[in-house]
């Protein structure tokens, strides 16, 4: 069974672009990560208090073969994505399933693997009120 390709698409504001990678992302947790923005504060009886602001869920996304090809694709993306901006995130290209999503990440950094390919990881957060598929 063939690992399915993801697929990304956002506007940068001239018109939808469509990320397609050549090769799947790799290494893929069964779940997503969970990540509370809460504030705990503990009374001199021990008693804990806490206010949860929200709970943000986190995917990292690793893809391990990149075909330097794919860079100048990648490179528009993060040049949108690092700033804040929101995405479509399709697991499957040929599915149509999808939820919107931004990168946690401030700095995205590739790395070299061997000639003609790199990596990178990247970490994206569930934007609540997102669109996304049922």
């Amino acid at each position: 069974m063939a690992y399915p390709i993801p697929r990304i698409t956002y506007d940068a504001g001239s018109g939808t672009v469509i990320v397609d990678p050549t090769y799947p992302n790799v290494q893929k947790p069964y779940l997503d990560d969970f990540e509370a923005v809460r504030h705990d504060s503990i009374s001199t009886s021990g008693v804990r208090s806490s206010m949860v602001e929200r709970v943000d869920r986190i995917r990292n996304v690793n893809f391990n073969n990149v075909p330097w090809a794919d860079l100048p694709m990648w490179d528009a993306f993060f040049s949108y994505a690092v700033e804040g901006g929101s995405f479509v995130y399709y697991p499957d290209v040929t599915a149509t399933a999808f939820a919107t999503w931004e990168l946690v990440d401030d700095k995205v950094s590739f790395s070299f693997v061997c000639r003609g390919v790199s990596k990178f990881e990247m970490h994206m957060r569930l934007v609540p009120g997102g669109a996304s598929s049922p």
